[in-house]
């Protein structure tokens, strides 16, 4: 059986000044290291009132940050991940949900009519991933790229995404991601959906399930 090992640090800097002048602060960063082969990835919502509600869920579905194509949408989550394998991200609707947006109840579960179909044709959108990559490239020299992909849940089933595109070094490479962001927005459908004065749309909270993965190539 593979043996994963990660080991994570988390270090707290405390800075003491002049006893004259008090004053104190706290700064943390994390240490990341990986041995053999190992990956992992962390999806971090961001709680909509952490800065001002300009990013982070819950949001309204009526934000024109989220109904404007021609923007990247609302911030609602920061990704990191960590690997010394070569991978891919895996996008796709968690199971039994069939990856759109709709109106739930209270439990969170989508709401039905009594014949068991759906209240409502539900609400498609896009999620863009954008990201900094580190990696070890030809003759282990250290570089780093940036880049996007996006998800779109009216289109596709399953997004499978390389962003490692075979730029792995000798022997124990390490590849990782710093700063990667998801970006959510309507699709141009939904979003003239919700834009219609006229929409049968139900009041309510909105919700839809998105299963990540990194998964190992070899």
């Amino acid at each position: 059986m593979r043996k994963i090992h990660l080991i994570i640090l988390l270090i707290f800097v405390l800075a003491n000044v002049n006893a004259a002048y008090v004053h104190e602060t706290t700064r943390h960063f994390d240490l990341q290291a990986g041995y053999g082969a190992t990956s992992s990835i962390n999806i971090t919502p961001i709680p909509a009132q952490s800065q001002s509600y300009v990013v982070g869920m819950p949001f309204s579905i009526e934000d024109p940050m989220v109904t404007d194509s021609t923007g990247f949408g609302r911030q609602i989550a920061t990704f990191t991940l960590l690997s010394n394998v070569d991978f891919n991200i895996i996008i796709e609707p968690a199971a039994s949900y069939d990856g759109k947006m709709r109106h739930v109840d209270a439990k969170g579960e989508p709401v039905m009519n009594e014949d068991g179909s759906y209240e409502h044709e539900g609400l498609d959108y896009i999620l863009e991933f954008r990201y900094l990559l580190g990696y070890v490239g030809e003759g282990n020299t250290q570089d780093s790229r940036e880049g996007e992909f996006t998800y779109e849940s009216r289109i596709v089933t399953k997004t499978i995404s390389d962003l490692t595109m075979g730029y792995t070094g000798e022997g124990n490479a390490f590849i990782g991601t710093a700063n990667g962001a998801i970006f959510f927005r309507f699709d141009d459908k939904s979003s003239g959906m919700i834009e219609n004065p006229n929409n049968t749309l139900p009041a309510g909270d909105y919700m839809a399930h998105v299963k990540i993965t990194l998964e190992d190539k070899k």
